[in-house]
């Protein structure tokens, strides 16, 4: 019998090795899938481990975006458009006192001409 990496000749027909894991199952066999590199199957070893880089972390934390409605950046934005709402509608309270009734604002609008 030749064995080549993972893999062994039987009777002339490549054979992959199998993956061995303890099976859950009601048989309590090993498991039968072909095992990868790592010597278990896609199932039991898991081909990727996630990104190792910045560069593909960040890709892998894009891929998971929907519509960045919740991101920091957009967080900020609305915080300081809120803001200035605020302070807009502070300023309009503070006209609306000055002016006791509607027609002292086309009055003073008058004199100055608007």
């Amino acid at each position: 019998m030749e064995k080549n990496n993972n893999k062994t000749q039987i009777g002339g027909l490549p054979h992959t090795k199998h993956c061995g894991a303890k099976a859950k199952n009601r048989n309590h066999e090993p498991c039968r899938q072909p095992a990868m590199a790592n010597g278990r199957c896609r199932l039991h070893g898991g081909k990727c481990t996630g990104p190792k880089t910045p560069e593909g972390k960040a890709r892998s934390a894009m891929s998971a975006l929907k519509h960045g409605r919740f991101t920091a950046k957009a967080k900020a934005e609305r915080k300081r458009i809120n803001s200035l709402l605020k302070a807009e509608k502070e300023e309009f309270k503070k006209l609306e006192e000055l002016i006791d009734e509607p027609n002292d604002f086309f009055e003073a609008s008058k004199e100055f001409g608007c």
